[in-house]
């Protein structure tokens, strides 16, 4: 009982403070929204539902204050659809303008944000391209030559090195396993990943260039050029791509030439 009276006291200080600056918080929370629709745009386009459903509760609560306090006046509703109309011309200019969302029934809204998404995803595949260009330019043949990647952990320490050029560009990290015993690939991704892989994800690995997505920031490329392997490939920051997938596969390929 105590607490209901304590709030109904609180909203009538509210009230009262609104019904004496009716027009200095209404303008005040304007300033504020063109603030962040002008410089702080990422953050305007995801507050934009709330802030228009906190201007129509100012609406709502300055006139119940006001009917609070003067009663309603039937002659007076002119007035009223006034201050109404009023709510709702800034709540269409300023809210609503830069966010129209349909146009002959079309959601441009959601075209737009297509549009852009599209626009980003375009341009980290052409950089992730990019990178695999640069990977395959500073690969010197006469190396691979050289090294002895007779073993299986040369082979694998090799290939790692080379992947690694790869991670480092697109801010990934890529670990090469060798494939050769399920239980053993199992518990190694057990034990570096925290995750744990089901046969039936194995299984759906276990072909060449099987693909596998545990987790959102974890690809799995199985590869069997040289030997039985398993790329890791997992991100902390960046998005992963379909073409990630793809140079990492072809880094497999390029590299086993090398060995030749």
């Amino acid at each position: 009982m105590v607490t209901g009276i304590g709030i109904f006291t609180g909203l009538f200080k509210v009230g009262s403070f609104i019904a004496k600056f009716k027009w200095i918080v209404p303008i005040c929370f304007l300033v504020y929204s063109l603030y962040l629709s002008w410089f702080k745009t990422s953050v305007y386009e995801e507050l934009t539902h709330n802030l228009r459903k906190t201007w129509y509760f100012l609406l709502i609560f300055a006139m119940g204050i006001h009917f609070n306090a003067v009663g309603f006046n039937a002659k007076d509703w002119q007035d009223y659809l006034l201050y109404v109309s009023i709510f709702v011309f800034v709540d269409l200019a300023i809210f609503q303008t830069p966010r129209i969302s349909k146009i002959w029934g079309t959601e441009l809204t959601a075209i737009e944000k297509n549009n852009k998404d599209l626009t980003k995803t375009i341009e980290m595949g052409k950089a992730r391209d990019a990178n695999f260009s640069a990977v395959i330019r500073s690969m010197n043949p006469n190396y691979f030559k050289q090294v002895d990647m007779n073993t299986s952990a040369k082979y694998l320490n090799s290939l790692g090195s080379i992947m690694n050029l790869y991670a480092n560009l697109c801010d990934y990290k890529i670990d090469v396993y060798q494939n050769n015993n399920p239980q053993v690939l199992m518990q190694q991704l057990t034990t570096q990943y925290g995750i744990k892989i089901s046969q039936e994800q194995y299984d759906e690995l276990n072909v060449e260039k099987g693909v596998l997505q545990p987790e959102t920031n974890m690809v799995m490329v199985a590869t069997s050029i040289v030997e039985n392997i398993v790329i890791v490939v997992t991100s902390q920051k960046s998005i992963m791509l379909d073409n990630d997938i793809s140079n990492v596969y072809d880094l497999a390929i390029i590299h086993s030439w090398l060995k030749k």
